[in-house]
């Protein structure tokens, strides 16, 4: 009986090992190439040119926040680098060339140059601090939807922008 455990017990092994042995004849993927193929699917490019020390190239593998993203490129920023126009929660999801706008040092809002919220553009709208393209789509939908904003706790609670960029907003826009 004994004898009888021992032969069954060498003949398993042996199966194992001729399996195991034909399993590792079968090509297989490196790591490498599986890296690669996953980038190659959800690679994200981003140019860095305008306003900029330098133009730069950045790739990413998932989505960043422009907010995340301009703290990771500080150093290529320059003091006339405006980056009040960028809605900093917005996610970016796929490639796509960003241009920095240069601040205008003369002050460009004189009183006759306010944007108006209720008539302006999505592009005009996005010259505001704090405003980007995000936000304001939401004010423009929800100009179509409602009809004019009529007071600035409305306008602010539509976008809702931190509170150091309200006053800012006020003196650059009108209702």
């Amino acid at each position: 009986m004994q004898r009888r455990k021992e032969i069954f017990i060498i003949l398993v092994l042996g199966i194992g090992c001729f399996i195991f042995w034909i399993l590792s004849l079968i090509p297989k993927k490196s790591s490498s190439e599986i890296t690669y193929e996953e980038n190659k699917r959800s690679e994200i490019i981003i140019n860095i040119e305008g306003e900029v020390v330098r133009p730069i190239q950045l790739t990413y593998i998932h989505p960043i926040s422009y907010g995340i993203l301009f703290l990771r490129i500080g150093n290529t920023l320059n003091e006339y680098s405006d980056l009040s126009g960028f809605d900093l929660e917005e996610m970016i999801d796929s490639s796509r060339t960003i241009c920095i706008p240069s601040l205008d040092i003369c002050n460009q809002y004189t009183p006759s140059a306010h944007i108006s919220i209720n008539s302006a553009s999505v592009d005009e709208l996005m010259m505001l601090p704090q405003i980007g393209e995000k936000r304001a789509n939401k004010i423009i939908d929800y100009i179509k939807e409602n009809g004019k904003i009529t007071t600035w706790d409305i306008f602010f609670k539509i976008v809702g922008v931190p509170e150091n960029a309200k006053v800012q907003i006020q003196q650059q826009a009108v209702l």
